[in-house]
């Protein structure tokens, strides 16, 4: 069995595989991966509490401030219209990107229909034997490139949408957070009640469709503990700015900066250390190994660097001499990008996409005047 195959027994989603097809190693026992499948769903349940805890400190009157003011104000029907635009946007985008999968593996790449049921379908069953199936057909490195080419398609499409929806759709910074308070329930009740595959005709087969091939067993609960920790980052992010005495546009910008290296960093991270990486390092999270590389790490500091010089001085139009910061633009963008090439690098798997958001814009908001 493959290194590669080895790691999909447990889940295992690494930025570059290495074909060591002369190792061998049995399968796990069906009792050995029951016990790990438990303990791995433990750990990743449990761990939503850190994010619920910061969220109800600083939605406590004492610590919060204006949050704790706005979370008491009366939200009327505004947030929860905006809730089901977004949704509304978010399933339509479902449909293209299911569309664009089934298209980029079953005609683009030549893979047989049986497989690509196998793939969007439920994981909890999986022993490692499936991609052990799949490699062997298709080749581990096409097999990588179809995962990195619709995983990175969907996560810039997604992260494109939600800058745009919560700068441009929502008036202010006070709806930016009651939304997403009320998105964060919608979409973790959705994810956790149909990752089985048992309920609701398994239209998980449909909102799982970004599961790695390679997470194996944890393709699908990999994205229920990600989705948790982003949308619960973004409600931390708005909490943040809801405090800050900037104006409401000035918030979309720092909201739409902080968004850069989850957006560009984290999608050429992945591609760069897939493809191109050598110089390996663990990253350790929920249930497997995550192998990272210096190139992606690199990639990720340069991609987000040039995305917040690009989106401050091009699309939001601010001029050199605009005093917003306390630092020059360009000196702040640096240090932001630089701890976020360090927490996509070090935070546990499934948690870096919280971190990069919210740590980014935390350094931001410490830069202003």
């Amino acid at each position: 069995m493959t290194s590669a195959v080895k790691r999909c027994v447990v889940g295992g989603a690494v930025d570059e595989l290495k074909d060591t097809s002369k190792e061998t190693a049995e399968v796990p026992s069906i009792k050995t991966r029951k016990e790990e499948w438990e303990r791995t769903r433990r750990l990743g349940f449990m761990s939503f509490m850190i994010p619920v805890s910061i969220i109800l400190l600083l939605a406590t009157e004492k610590i919060g401030g204006a949050a704790y003011s706005t979370i008491h104000s009366t939200w009327g029907w505004v947030p929860l219209q905006k809730t089901v635009l977004y949704f509304s946007l978010w399933a339509t985008k479902e449909v293209f990107l299911n569309i664009f999968k089934y298209w980029l593996m079953v005609y683009a790449f030549g893979m047989s229909k049986e497989h690509y049921k196998l793939i969007i379908g439920p994981r909890n069953d999986w022993t490692g034997k499936e991609c052990a199936d799949i490699v062997s057909t298709y080749g581990q490195k096409k097999v990588k490139i179809m995962d990195a080419i619709n995983r990175r398609l969907g996560h810039t499409v997604i992260n494109i949408f939600r800058i745009v929806f919560f700068v441009y759709l929502c008036e202010n910074n006070e709806i930016r957070l009651k939304t997403a308070m009320l998105q964060l329930p919608v979409i973790s009740i959705l994810k956790v009640l149909t990752e089985s595959g048992e309920r609701f005709w398994d239209i998980g087969r449909y909102i799982f469709q970004g599961s790695r091939v390679f997470d194996g067993q944890y393709g699908r609960f990999n994205l229920v503990v990600v989705n948790f920790w982003a949308y619960a980052g973004r409600i931390i992010m708005f909490q943040l700015l809801v405090r800050s005495n900037q104006s409401d546009d000035v918030k979309g910008v720092l909201f739409a900066l902080s968004m850069m290296p989850l957006l560009w960093g984290d999608s050429f991270g992945e591609i760069i250390g897939s493809f191109f990486g050598k110089l390996t390092f663990k990253v350790y999270g929920l249930g497997d190994v995550n192998t990272k590389t210096i190139e992606g790490t690199i990639a990720v500091f340069a991609s987000s660097f040039i995305a917040q010089i690009v989106v401050y001085y091009y699309v939001f139009s601010f001029t050199t001499g605009t005093d917003l910061f306390v630092f020059h633009p360009i000196s702040v963008f640096f240090f932001t990008c630089l701890l976020a090439a360090f927490v996509e690098s070090a935070a546990p798997r499934s948690t870096d996409n919280f971190f990069l958001q919210v740590l980014s814009l935390v350094a931001l908001m410490c830069s202003l005047h």
